[in-house]
């Protein structure tokens, strides 16, 4: 990976510069290349649900975006107060287990994703910790907006904060 090869930022191809073989060639062989940055933003704010809502870290939101086609995703990232971590899995159609890791000295905010219940974990405000959650896929009656759930004890939830 271009990690192992020293790099700070994404570039443009994976074998840009290598040990091995040195640099790539020129004519295509950009160490700074924003179209596989805009793909990881996305992957890490939307599908691993991580979002800073204070620079730095300090301060942090989580909802992710499960993905059957995915099935499983682990995200971690360094921050200047320790490691933040997502790692959600699909553990059976409509059943999802989410574990999230936030550092010390940091604030985090936890939503259920989208249309999703939980069955273990307390969403809401956190302070630092490690939490683990397991949530079911709330289901529509008749293709209407009207939930066919009763997402702990609350007749209707449409998973927005409902957690």
């Amino acid at each position: 990976s271009s990690v192992n090869q020293g790099a700070t930022t994404m570039w443009e191809r994976w074998n840009s510069y290598t040990k091995t073989d040195g640099f790539g060639d020129v004519n295509m062989n950009s160490f700074n290349h924003y179209s596989f940055g805009a793909v990881h933003e996305w992957v890490v704010t939307e599908v691993a649900g991580i979002h800073f809502t204070e620079p730095g870290g300090k301060s942090l939101r989580f909802q992710c975006i499960p993905d059957a086609r995915i099935g499983e995703l682990a995200c971690r990232l360094k921050t200047p107060y320790g490691e933040v971590s997502s790692h959600w899995k699909l553990t059976a159609p409509g059943r999802l287990r989410w574990e999230i890791t936030t550092p010390p000295n940091t604030i985090c905010q936890i939503l259920p994703p989208k249309s999703w219940c939980s069955s273990l974990g307390r969403c809401g405000s956190h302070s630092n910790g490690h939490f683990v959650f397991e949530f079911y896929l709330a289901s529509k009656q008749n293709g209407n907006e009207e939930w066919n759930v009763d997402c702990l004890g609350r007749k209707g939830c449409q998973s927005k904060y409902m957690c």
